[in-house]
């Protein structure tokens, strides 16, 4: 439609190359909260940070070990890991 989307403030990836990681964050932002994960596996994306449209984070368990939340983080918002 052209129209921004709504269910998703933002997607980081790591990935082996920026091409790769810009390719992939836009795909994941673009495929929403269900159906991300496939969509990374699909690439062959393992670390990906998703936020969405009311801060909930959702992360895969490979970023989430990497990850050094501070209590303010967890205190405010959700964390779900994600295994991809």
């Amino acid at each position: 439609t052209g129209s921004p989307v709504s269910h998703t403030q933002a997607v980081t990836v790591i990935a082996n190359s920026g091409a790769l990681a810009d390719a992939a964050s836009t795909a994941l932002m673009a495929a929403g909260p269900e159906r991300w994960p496939a969509v990374a596996r699909a690439l062959g994306i393992q670390e990906v940070l998703r936020i969405d449209s009311i801060g909930n984070i959702q992360v895969s368990a490979s970023l989430h070990a990497r990850l050094r939340l501070t209590p303010e983080t967890l205190s405010h918002h959700s964390i779900q890991i994600v295994t991809l």
